[in-house]
């Protein structure tokens, strides 16, 4: 790269972006994924609540007319059947296009050797998509660590303690889109770094490009483009960098997002069709919030559930909603970069201060580390809740940080053994590894079995309520969209899970309740999970009430 020394040009060699021992490394941290994702993922009993979306998009990109209509154009008097551009515009999900297409592609190919129900066949395919993309994540997150701080061992310690954290283990195994992100999200960071150190102009498109493909995933791959812009703008503000050489490298960053962003953009006609984007959008503009996005009724099915796995705002407990949303972000990723890795990232950061502000690569990492702490802000003062799943990609600069920062704090105790190093991120590892081979989900069981009793006995006269989402899955009642409910259902089929519930807060949960207390026009209960036990002992419950009240 160019660099001015005093008032002389000289050119610095280009190191290579990976040597030989490298991919020794990279080896390990291959097999200790793919060892990972394979346990969990032969482990999981049902994959989380937001799969079932990811699969439904999937299955309409295969089958758009077996969409809702209403999906096509809401204020459309005659909605038209939906196409493969409607699934793509906004589907049932809410979700960007990236991780459902890639979901549509796996199964298109493994559906002729599975054997498996529709309903677990697509669930199948987005595990394994995450699962790709998890193992994938190791080449992204090795570079980076070992870019920032010309050390293997910190792109090695980084990666796989990222890898084992059992927060990260479980989502990255799971049937969510925080895999893809997290791949495409690092790739973006890492291209970002090296071109910030190397003032490329092809480098800031390429990251612009890779951090607009993040976009597709989820709205927030786009920060590494605002922190990538942050960081040319100040350079060239300080005329550490020409002016007009930061503006042409601030076209070549957002020739990237227009390549690959705006189109979806203008697909969507706005940034996100997420409801939390447009819940905050409203609030911006004076209207009130949201959180639930669509209120459960028995007449009508909620299409969005509320995240339940998250640190809530409570304004009897929690007196400044600002306060409040710093502990949230705290406590949240301290748990997802799995506690202590989180603690030494953190020293990390302090250590490394001088070298952040002079290395313009690092300054693009800490910008963006800025900015998604910033909207993690938003989303908790606005919305009131931030979740473990919000919180990955500060979890994966902790994690890089924290092995960053072992070294330098061994010499400060005035340890000098050549092994020290290793030991110490041996003992994060080996402290982290059983909780994350915990198998995912082991209390939901119980809702396929449901789901599965199910299959074939709702009529289309009949409404389900089914707070939880995975039995009228696995019944097949919910694969393309969500049905709505007649007025006067002739049955309504209600799953029920005894018990103080975590799903409390879910739209339908208080009308199934309802329904299953109704003294009137009483309930019957048709299917208990455990099915081989009393029903005093089961957890789920299958009712079925006349729908006229006769």
């Amino acid at each position: 790269m160019d660099a001015h020394v005093g008032a002389k040009l000289e050119v610095v060699p280009r190191q290579n972006l990976l040597a030989a021992a490298d991919w020794g490394y990279l080896a390990i941290l291959i097999a200790v994924s793919i060892a990972i994702h394979g346990w969990l993922i032969s482990h999981t009993a049902v994959t989380a609540r937001d799969s079932l979306t990811f699969a439904r998009m999937a299955l309409n990109l295969g089958n758009p007319h077996a969409m809702s209509p209403n999906q096509t154009d809401p204020n459309s008097e005659t909605p038209r059947p939906p196409t493969f551009l409607d699934v793509l515009r906004k589907g049932d999900s809410h979700h960007p296009p990236a991780y459902p297409v890639m979901i549509y592609l796996v199964s298109l190919a493994t559906g002729p050797a599975s054997d498996e129900s529709l309903p677990q066949a697509v669930l199948t395919s987005a595990q394994i998509v995450s699962a790709i993309a998890a193992v994938l994540l190791v080449f992204p997150t090795y570079w980076l660590g070992r870019m920032l701080f010309g050390k293997p061992f910190v792109g090695f310690g980084g990666a796989v303690l990222f890898q084992v954290a059992p927060v990260i283990a479980h989502i990255t195994s799971d049937g969510l889109s925080e895999s893809l992100y997290l791949l495409f999200v690092s790739s973006a960071l890492a291209l970002g770094v090296r071109a910030a150190r190397t003032c490329s102009v092809s480098g800031f498109l390429a990251c612009g490009m890779m951090s607009s493909v993040a976009y597709l995933v989820r709205p927030e791959g786009l920060m590494v483009v605002l922190a990538a812009a942050t960081a040319i703008t100040i350079m060239g503000f300080l005329r550490r960098w020409p002016r007009d050489q930061a503006i042409g490298l601030l076209a070549s960053l957002g020739v990237g997002v227009l390549l690959v962003a705006v189109p979806y953009m203008g697909l969507i006609g706005k940034i996100s069709n997420k409801p939390t984007f447009d819940s905050i959008v409203g609030q911006l503009k004076g209207n009130q919030p949201n959180r639930l996005w669509m209120k459960g009724t028995t007449g009508e099915r909620a299409v969005v559930q509320t995240t339940l796995f998250a640190d809530w705002y409570d304004p009897v407990r929690d007196t400044s909603k600002y306060v409040w949303a710093v502990k949230a972000i705290v406590k949240e990723t301290f748990k997802t970069a799995h506690y202590a890795a989180f603690v030494l990232g953190l020293i990390g950061v302090v250590l490394f201060r001088k070298t952040i502000f002079i290395d313009v690569g690092f300054g693009v990492v800490i910008v963006l580390a800025i900015v998604n702490t910033s909207v993690l802000a938003m989303l908790g003062i606005m919305q009131g809740y931030v979740s473990e799943r919000h919180t990955v990609l500060l979890a994966l600069l902790a994690c890089i940080f924290a092995v960053a920062a072992i070294e330098p704090l061994l010499k400060l105790f005035r340890v000098r053994a050549s092994w020290a190093p290793s030991l110490v991120l041996l003992l994060l590892v080996g402290s982290a590894i059983p909780v994350a081979m915990k198998p995912p989900h082991e209390s939901r069981i119980g809702h396929k079995a449901a789901g599965e009793f199910l299959y074939g006995k709702v009529g289309p006269k009949d409404a389900l309520i089914d707070p939880y989402d995975w039995a009228s899955w696995y019944a097949g009642y919910t694969q393309y969209h969500i049905p709505r409910f007649p007025e006067v259902p002739e049955y309504r089929w209600v799953v029920y899970e005894n018990g103080k519930s975590p799903h409390s807060r879910l739209p339908m949960h208080q009308a199934a309740k309802n329904v299953v207390a109704d003294s009137k026009n009483k309930a019957v209960m048709m299917y208990h999970w455990p099915a081989d036990g009393p029903p005093e002992n089961a957890t789920i419950f299958v009712y079925r009430q006349k729908g006229d009240g006769t």
